[in-house]
């Protein structure tokens, strides 16, 4: 629905704008880690499937970070006024 209604804004507007996009994607994979860590608890010990965890919130960890990076130099530098 998030996606929806972003798309029907960029083409309100006439300009397609990547920040929102990358919030929502920042949204589905916090989502996504939310729900890996409650499904993890009622996991047995199983190794592969406890690294195969490990491995997937590492990468979603890191998605996030590449997303907030973006976001962050893709919005224009306000100057600090000197007083």
């Amino acid at each position: 629905m998030e996606i929806v209604y972003t798309v029907t804004l960029s083409l309100q507007s006439h300009k397609l704008v990547a920040e929102p996009f990358l919030v929502i994607g920042i949204i589905a994979a916090i989502r996504r880690t939310l729900v890996i860590t409650a499904e993890s608890t009622k996991l047995e010990s199983n190794p592969a499937q406890f690294q195969s965890t490990l491995l997937e919130l590492a990468l979603l960890a890191f998605i996030v970070g590449v997303m907030a990076g973006s976001i962050y130099i893709m919005r224009p530098q306000q100057s600090i006024p000197c007083e």
